[in-house]
């Protein structure tokens, strides 16, 4: 599976930048009453959403060995995890 470029992204309003400058999202309509930047700050987040979902993974897993985890919670961490990765849950 291809990597995903590092974060931290930046939220420029109207595009998202890597931690280069680089351009990695940008609005496809330059009518910007139209453009919903909530959903660039959604997108500037990803790499740190992924990550911390990660770790509540790690934490429910160990949880899972002393009988005390929340195998929802779990369920969609790790499918949420999968889907940012691109990956198919069986």
């Amino acid at each position: 599976m291809p990597q995903h470029t590092p974060g931290p992204w930046i939220n420029c309003h109207t595009h998202v930048d890597d931690s280069r400058g680089l351009p990695l999202v940008v609005a496809a309509t330059r009518d910007f009453d139209r453009i919903n930047c909530s959903d660039f700050a959604l997108i500037a987040a990803a790499p740190e959403l992924l990550a911390a979902l990660e770790e509540c993974v790690i934490v429910l897993e160990s949880l899972a060995e002393t009988g005390t985890a929340l195998p929802r919670m779990h369920a969609e961490a790790r499918a949420a995890i999968a889907k940012a990765r691109g990956e198919v849950m069986t």
